[in-house]
């Protein structure tokens, strides 16, 4: 079972990630939305519920980005209860 401190980890970890994202691009270029659910037990797993929305204000058209019907690459990086580094991938 995850420990509540590896939940808090992983909150933080991807609190910071999405600020990141958000703020990647010059003021007004991109702008984003995020908000995160409140973490629950789910077997012996922790589920959380991760909203983003990315806007892209600028005339130009983006490519080589996701495409419609593909899903995003995104992943979080969190010390485990025993101060392992654990990597997974988010599934969208």
């Amino acid at each position: 079972m995850i420990s509540a401190r590896s939940t808090f980890l992983f909150v933080c970890v991807v609190v910071v990630s999405l600020a990141m994202v958000a703020s990647a691009a010059p003021a007004g270029d991109f702008t984003a939305r995020y908000s995160l659910g409140a973490p629950a037990a789910a077997g012996e797993a922790v589920q959380i519920t991760i909203s983003l929305a990315v806007a892209n204000n600028t005339s130009s058209d983006i490519t080589k980005s996701w495409q419609k019907g593909s899903s995003p690459a995104m992943s979080v990086s969190f010390s485990d209860a025993n101060g392992a580094p654990v990597r997974t991938f988010i599934e969208f």
